[in-house]
């Protein structure tokens, strides 16, 4: 048996070892790695605490007490939800690299990166509890579901101190599939209106939570949004994804197509084209 562990122990470069809780989670995490040797730095440690209730993780310690520690924490809150996460290289160097909102009825509402704020992600849903945008398909402040960057008027959160939005996206399954709560113009919602646009007369009604259209905006590339349709077959897999430069008039202008084809075995080819 000695025979059979050294033998073991020269057959690796890397490894990794863990020990466990009484509860099955990990506990501590080593990493070895044996090229590291003449450094005296083959051995890294990462050690894991638990909320002893709902076996949430509440810390992540890289090389606890080392030189090159560094550290996780998590926080929730009465749902057991996550609420903020913290890093830093000491237990009282932490800063602030995320926070989670949530709305009453359980999904998330809105992350905010980092201790300077530098961006806020907002989400929506169809009264399905399926995603329906983050952010917004337009990249403009007064159409943000959070305001970020907005500094007053109607509609004003308190949000203004953020920077614009960076990117966001619309997810469309069938005309009608979101209703907002109250009663917004069409230049203050964050929906991209494509039902009746030539790009939403390419993509049929879905009822089962496929994706039938998805509106993306990135700021590094302009504002203005693009679109991509999809179709499916019976089977509820997608047989083509078509883009487009533009959603409403003068009529889109498609810029690349891809088909998927099937065969019995359920393999699939592909194939790209521009249009």
């Amino acid at each position: 048996m000695k025979k059979l562990v050294k033998n073991l122990a020269n057959s690796y470069d890397h490894a990794v070892h863990y020990s466990y809780d009484q509860h099955g989670n990990v506990k501590t995490l080593l990493r070895e790695i044996k090229g590291l040797v003449p450094l005296l730095n083959d051995y890294k440690l990462i050690d894991y605490s638990y909320d002893l209730v709902s076996g949430k993780v509440n810390e992540v310690a890289y090389q606890n007490g080392k030189a090159d520690q560094y550290l996780h924490r998590y926080s929730y809150d009465a749902d057991n939800r996550l609420i903020s996460v913290e890093t830093g290289p000491g237990k009282y160097q932490l800063d602030e690299d995320a926070r989670y909102r949530y709305y009453l009825h359980g999904p998330l509402a809105r992350m905010e990166l980092g201790r300077q704020k530098v961006q806020g992600l907002d989400y929506a849903y169809t009264i399905q509890g399926w995603l329906k945008a983050v952010n917004s398909g337009h990249l403009t402040p007064q159409r943000d579901l959070g305001r970020d960057a907005y500094q007053s008027g109607t509609g004003f959160t308190g949000n203004g101190q953020f920077p614009a939005d960076a990117f966001g996206f619309n997810l469309s399954y069938f005309e009608g599939d979101y209703k907002p709560s109250g009663t917004l113009a069409q230049n203050e919602s964050f929906v991209v209106a494509t039902e009746s646009s030539a790009v939403g007369n390419q993509s049929p009604n879905l009822f089962n939570g496929n994706i039938r259209m998805m509106t993306v905006a990135i700021r590094q590339f302009g504002v203005y949004p693009l679109v991509n349709s999809y179709r499916y077959d019976q089977l509820n897999r997608i047989i083509s994804s078509t883009s487009f430069n533009q959603y409403d008039s003068p009529p889109s202008k498609s810029l690349r197509a891809t088909e998927f084809h099937f065969t019995k075995s359920k393999s699939f080819t592909t194939s790209l084209q521009g249009i």
